[in-house]
């Protein structure tokens, strides 16, 4: 099966190439590779030929797609092989799957109820007291199940809750001992923002947050992809002679994209199942259906652990210590970012 262009806009009559000056012998350059196409087209053309681009499947993504599933770090070989032309470029694949993903995230999201002293009473009642009664040091976190509603109580000391005028001048009171230091101050100061941003809303500020990271795992998986080859490159670093950073990053690329068909089951397999009803009266599909975004990680570890066999042709046993590091390390990495991403919901910094 060949590949054919997705849409024919209409050729240039010019035998010249625009972009190179190259005498044309078809409809590309065969220096450039441009395509001789009228360059103004109405809209309605380019937005066609965009839309039919951007999803039209043909061999090359077809067979980039059933290596990537089928046979773990057989495209990063490929790749390191020179054998590009046959496979959708690494970036590319990322990008086109992330995107689509993130639509499906969009569209799967669930909205819950906004909570409020009208619609839920007794939930605002709970958390007004409770913050109201409870004392604590620097900064707490009270978890409570109230009308079969979870709810998240943030709490802060007294000193941070009166603005950073009062903080300031309460620090000044404490003996020079105990003053804080320009770190705890700088904490300090952001702190009393945190709790300015959390206290417009207290009863859906959790809720808040978590739709945010919902809809930021594509920018936190991005942002820790360069990190991820870095990790790989540490870790392979004795055979950096046969494996530049490039390498590794080609390999994080592919592995990147099966994280996200893994995340992707996981945040849709409790939502699809508990929709239509299936296994509503089976024990073993209710705990599939309720623990399913938990079953994701053994199988993306498990491909991990093959792709790296594979591409890196180490022993089985040095293989699976790099793999639980790699693993630990990542995990690690993502919930960092998970933290700094609260900080600056909290407006921290």
């Amino acid at each position: 099966m060949k590949t054919q262009p997705v849409l024919h806009l209409p050729e240039r009559s010019e035998k010249i190439c625009l972009n190179c000056n190259t005498a044309l012998h078809g409809r590309y350059c065969h220096v450039c590779a441009q395509e001789n196409i009228e360059p103004k087209q109405p809209f309605g053309h380019v937005l066609v030929h965009f839309i039919l681009h951007f999803t039209h499947f043909d061999t090359k993504t077809l067979r980039t797609l059933k290596y990537l599933l089928l046979k773990p770090g057989f495209l990063s070989n490929e790749y390191l092989k020179g054998r590009r032309m046959k496979y959708v470029d690494p970036l590319r694949l990322y990008m086109t799957i992330s995107a689509i993903l993130f639509l499906c995230l969009i569209a799967l999201q669930q909205k819950k109820e906004v909570i409020t002293k009208q619609s839920h009473p007794e939930i605002t009642a709970y958390i007004d007291s409770v913050r109201a009664n409870t004392k604590v040091v620097d900064e707490d976190m009270i978890q409570a199940t109230v009308k079969g509603r979870k709810v998240y109580i943030y709490l802060w000391e007294d000193k941070f809750t009166h603005g950073t005028a009062y903080y300031d001048s309460f620090q000044k009171t404490l003996p020079p001992e105990q003053q804080p230091n320009f770190v705890d101050r700088w904490w300090g100061r952001h702190t009393v923002k945190g709790y300015e941003k959390y206290n417009k809303d207290p009863y859906n500020a959790n809720q808040r947050f978590w739709d945010n990271v919902y809809l930021s795992l594509s920018k936190l998986f991005f942002l820790s992809m360069p990190i991820f080859a870095f990790f790989l490159y540490l870790l392979f670093i004795r055979h950096r002679k046969n494996y530049y950073f490039t390498d590794h990053a080609t390999f994080a690329l592919h592995f990147y994209c099966i994280i996200w068909f893994f995340l992707i089951i996981g945040v849709t397999y409790k939502r699809v199942f508990a929709a239509i009803g299936v296994g509503a009266d089976n024990m073993l599909m209710q705990l599939m259906v309720k623990y399913g975004a938990m079953l994701s990680m053994p199988g993306a570890i498990l491909y991990l652990f093959i792709s790296m066999l594979r591409f890196y042709k180490q022993g089985k046993a040095k293989t699976l210590a790099k793999t639980i590091i790699l693993s630990m390390l990542t995990l690690s990495l993502l919930i960092m970012e998970v933290m700094v991403l609260w900080m600056r919901s909290y407006g921290y910094f």
